[in-house]
């Protein structure tokens, strides 16, 4: 029961907020207290009592009102104990249709024994689309029909990885930077940091089948990511996408992954 002064009103509840302290790195939860002195008085003899003492009586605030602010320890989160949830998934991503493999290496042919001038298996598939043109090649002839009839590309399956983790903010201390150039580079299944568990449900990249393109490694880029600022909480979520990316339009990373 709260300390009550008779002939005056019992102190009510204002404000509460989360300050962040930077010379231990933890979070104190400040309750402010509203009423008359008296009251606001008999009010910190309780709390002291309760918190070792631990309470400011502030001056009057010129309204004939007094604040009390009692600090109270909670427990701190640190960003790297706060819990991360884990995410495997699939998703769909429609290609090019001279990207699936049986066109590909049927144009990787086609192309290496076509004579000078004449057009490659992919020109000349879309220019027989509005041509009466028939190829001896069949894959090509298959190509053009399918072009004709608007399936101009295919859907391919891909693991992504999201993750996320949400952390007490309060306006103070570090606040996580949004970046566009993490993008650009390719990690390891190593570099994500992932718990054991999690790291064994996902494909080893060694055992994956490889492609007769030496410009291109399998591994995981950075996908869409998101910072949502949210009262005294900061909630943060990436994304990694697994695929064969070009070495020529992006970089293998040097460090481990960050948020």
């Amino acid at each position: 029961m709260s300390y009550k002064v008779k002939g005056s009103a019992g102190p009510f509840i204002g404000p509460i907020r989360l300050v962040y302290n930077p010379e231990d790195g933890t979070y104190i939860q400040e309750t402010t207290f509203v009423g008359s002195a008296r009251a606001i008085e008999g009010q910190s003899a309780e709390f002291r009592n309760k918190n070792k003492g631990h309470t400011s009586l502030l001056e009057l605030n010129g309204t004939g009102e007094t604040t009390l602010q009692t600090p109270i320890a909670i427990k701190s989160t640190p960003e790297d104990q706060a819990p991360i949830r884990y995410e495997i998934a699939t998703e769909f991503i429609e290609q090019d249709i001279f990207r699936h493999k049986t066109i590909s290496d049927a144009a990787d042919i086609y192309d290496a024994a076509r004579a000078e001038g004449e057009d490659s298996f992919r020109k000349f598939c879309e220019k027989a689309v509005d041509e009466i043109a028939a190829s001896a090649d069949p894959t090509q002839e298959r190509v053009t029909t399918h072009l004709r009839k608007g399936l101009t590309g295919f859907e391919r399956e891909y693991i992504v990885l999201r993750r996320s983790r949400k952390l007490p903010f309060t306006g103070a201390g570090i606040v996580p930077q949004a970046s566009i150039l993490d993008g650009r580079f390719i990690y390891s299944t190593g570099q994500l940091g992932l718990p054991a568990a999690v790291a064994f449900g996902l494909p080893d990249l060694a055992s994956l089948p490889t492609s007769d393109w030496d410009d291109v490694i399998w591994g995981w880029r950075r996908r869409p990511s998101s910072v949502v600022f949210e009262g005294n909480f900061i909630e943060q979520s990436s994304e990694f996408i697994l695929a064969e990316w070009s070495l020529l339009l992006y970089e293998l990373a040097q460090t481990s992954a960050t948020w």
